[in-house]
């Protein structure tokens, strides 16, 4: 079952949401139980319209009703990590300039809410789309909200909650997958995990791609501050990595990985491109 979820003010630590309801805390806690309490809070100020309920939105949230600066301010987008359109539009773009065609299959490793989803959807051939990610509140809201507005068809793509990288769902000609901004949401040994489970399957000929915040120096164990303001850390979210560590993953997976020289990532992330090693 789907659930919709409306937006309000929040702001997320790790896998923690707060909910700010006129001002004042209203809930802080674990993200599956925060966007239910923002499901409940949107039946207690009446924005649910029964009439409208559909087995595809089944608390009738009216998605094109909602403004961006609402979305804006939803866990679904906020907890993604911020720059939801962009980064959404950016991977598609990617994928684009890095040869994506409507015949490819595609893996959209940590999916979130979607939001390279409505892109990729009406491009692709129909079913040719896989969304993967380990909070199903949040791929619920993309399918009931987001997907809804953007006039995307849903069941067109597949969607698979899978914390722990095992993909068996996922067919074995993969053409594309893309991580946008999720090893830094991943320790080291998880970094691994979605590697190693997403290089068996890919074609041979196929490619995943995945941002990262790059730690230049493999002896600097201090964080990294950024000229925008962010920080990175090499033992807690948002982590960052040398290239060093993870080619020895690649090495250990029998995959290859080299930089990929695109600066454009509107987190500032750098890009990797891994593939089966040749036999």
């Amino acid at each position: 079952m789907f659930v919709s979820h409306s937006p309000a003010a929040i702001r997320t630590i790790c896998r923690r949401v707060c909910v700010l309801e006129h001002g004042e805390l209203g809930f802080d806690g674990e993200i599956e139980d925060g966007l239910k309490y923002y499901e409940d809070l949107i039946v207690r100020r009446g924005s649910v319209h029964n009439a409208a309920k559909t087995a595809s939105n089944p608390v009738g949230v009216n998605a094109r009703d909602l403004s961006e600066a609402e979305l804006n301010a939803a866990p679904h987008r906020v907890n993604t990590g911020g720059a939801w359109q962009a980064t959404g539009a950016w991977t598609f773009d990617f994928l684009r300039r890095h040869g994506l065609q409507p015949s490819d299959r595609v893996l959209d490793v940590g999916c979130g809410s979607l939001n390279a989803a409505v892109h990729l959807l009406p491009f692709l051939d129909e079913g040719h789309y896989w969304g993967l990610d380990r909070e199903p509140g949040l791929v619920d809201a993309g399918i009931n909200l987001e997907l809804p507005r953007a006039g995307v068809v849903a069941d067109h793509g597949h969607y698979l909650i899978d914390e722990h990288f095992q993909l068996n769902a996922i067919p074995l000609d993969l053409d594309f997958a893309i991580a946008s901004s999720l090893f830094a949401y991943l320790p080291y040994n998880s970094v691994a995990q979605c590697i190693a489970g997403v290089v068996r399957r890919l074609k041979p000929s196929g490619r995943f791609y995945a941002t990262w915040f790059e730690n230049p120096d493999p002896a600097n164990f201090d964080p990294i501050v950024y000229p925008g303001g962010g920080v990175t850390y090499p033992d807690r979210q948002p982590f960052h990595y040398s290239l060093e560590m993870i080619e020895r993953i690649c090495a250990l997976v029998g995959a290859t990985v080299e930089r990929v020289a695109d600066a454009s990532h509107p987190r500032g992330e750098a890009v990797l491109a891994i593939s089966k090693r040749s036999v």
